[in-house]
């Protein structure tokens, strides 16, 4: 794991840049603009090399889990 403390003062900074600028372009993805990929490229901004799991469970699961999401969001 990536230790930011070892870091020089302008490395630190340029990945705290380069960090922010990943999830920035994360979060201004919106509706079918966003996919899979765009979590991939949030995750490759970790030092870790452990590689998110982007597999989908089975449809129903998939649809039910999508609902209950849906619900839980959109509660007043």
């Amino acid at each position: 794991m990536d230790n930011l403390s070892n870091y020089c003062k302008e490395d630190a900074i340029a990945e705290i840049i380069k960090l922010r600028t990943a999830i920035r372009l994360h979060r201004d993805e919106k509706g079918h603009d966003r996919c899979w990929l765009d979590d991939q490229r949030l995750y490759q901004v970790l030092p870790e090399s452990v590689r998110a799991d982007f597999r989908l469970p089975e449809h129903d699961e998939f649809i039910e889990n999508c609902e209950k999401f849906w619900k839980d969001r959109n509660k007043p």
